[in-house]
């Protein structure tokens, strides 16, 4: 949230274009069961105030999902036309790059039940033991990389699931 307002205040003093990105709840005082010290009235009508602001202002706003845009739309109470840009990622094509036929997932963030926002790799790894028994040659060219801290939950549930070989935590 805080970039937010920075951007607005660079775009209008430089006269340029903004782009919103926003991937996360607008603060995770509005975030369902976050375990944050509750706003004050105050702190939310400035919070709520630059939430509006932004999604009036920004030359463009994006979302990496539709949930996330419907959330913003319901607590702004504001519709506004947002673009939705998924999390995905790849390797452009380089001059002289061979291939080494590796499938390559990359998660960047943080999991966890003891994480505020409660993230679960629950799915991710599900989706992808799933993947991996209904294609039985892909589990050698298969890696999940995941980029944050590690969460026990998630370790455990690698292990429970024999994805030890595909998964690797990188911090």
């Amino acid at each position: 949230m805080v970039a937010h307002i920075a951007g607005f205040w660079c775009a209008r003093e430089l006269k340029l274009p903004w782009i919103a990105n926003i991937n996360d709840p607008w603060e995770l005082n509005f975030f369902s069961g976050a375990e944050v010290p509750k706003a004050t009235a105050f702190e939310t009508h400035a919070l709520l105030f630059w939430l509006r602001k932004t999604l009036r202002n920004a030359d463009l706003i994006t979302y990496p999902c539709k949930g996330l845009q419907d959330f913003h739309t319901k607590l702004a109470k504001l519709d506004h036309a947002a673009e939705i840009i998924p999390h995905i990622g790849c390797r452009p094509e380089v001059i002289n790059h061979k291939p080494n036929g590796e499938f390559r997932l990359v998660h960047a963030g943080k999991f966890g039940a003891g994480e505020v926002t409660k993230r679960s790799a629950k799915a991710l790894l599900w989706g992808l033991r799933a993947f991996l028994d209904a294609s039985a040659d892909a589990g050698a060219r298969t890696k999940l990389v995941l980029v944050g801290p590690e969460d026990q939950e998630t370790q455990s549930l690698i292990c429970n699931l024999g994805l030890g070989g595909t998964v690797e935590n990188v911090g």
